[in-house]
């Protein structure tokens, strides 16, 4: 009887054994069948097809824009503005500077915010006092012709520079009739 109490306790012991070994089994199944569905989660989320399309560009800033971010000198580096050219010793406005007086008068309709000053030029003939009076009535005249095309008159300025800034300083009449002009130079923007 002694013998079979201990085998039945051996059976037990066993058996109870054989259980917790099944659990353990059971529950690391259960642990790694977790531990790799979370492993493919993240796998499959990193990998997770097409990235985001890139943003699309910002668009071209504008003409106002690029006016805006210009200095004085940049823009009066473009030439927004043309020259007015005169024949010798006069100061009367030619019809290819009336056309070009008219679209200058565009562009400060366009810009109403700017300020020009007009500096009347000479040719190196003539004396410095009468270049510089020929200069200032030159510079006047251009303003005249674009306040006569609606710019208010408070928006020009009109200065006489004599024969003290030539563009070109060769001694003959191609280079001479560059030199007499009224130059535009935006001031306030």
């Amino acid at each position: 009887m002694g013998s079979r109490r201990l085998s039945r306790r051996s059976a037990r012991a066993e058996n109870r054994q054989n259980v917790e070994i099944r659990i353990m089994k059971s529950a690391w199944r259960y642990v790694l069948a977790v531990v790799v569905t979370v492993v493919m989660a993240f796998g499959v989320a990193a990998c997770g097809g097409n990235p985001p399309p890139e943003p699309p560009p910002p668009p071209p800033p504008t003409e106002e824009e690029l006016f805006m971010r210009m200095t004085l000198d940049e823009l009066n580096a473009t030439a927004p503005l043309l020259p007015v050219f005169f024949n010798y010793d006069e100061s009367e406005i030619l019809p290819a500077g009336q056309t070009t007086l008219q679209q200058n008068a565009e562009w400060m309709r366009r810009w109403p915010s700017t300020r020009v000053r007009v500096e009347g030029h000479c040719d190196e003939r003539g004396t410095n006092e009468y270049n510089l009076a020929l200069g200032d009535s030159r510079a006047a005249s251009v303003r005249d012709y674009l306040v006569s095309l609606g710019i208010d008159a408070s928006r020009i300025t009109a200065v006489s520079r004599g024969e003290e800034s030539p563009f070109c300083m060769e001694e003959h009449e191609g280079c001479w009739s560059r030199n007499r002009r009224g130059h535009f130079v935006v001031i306030v923007k």
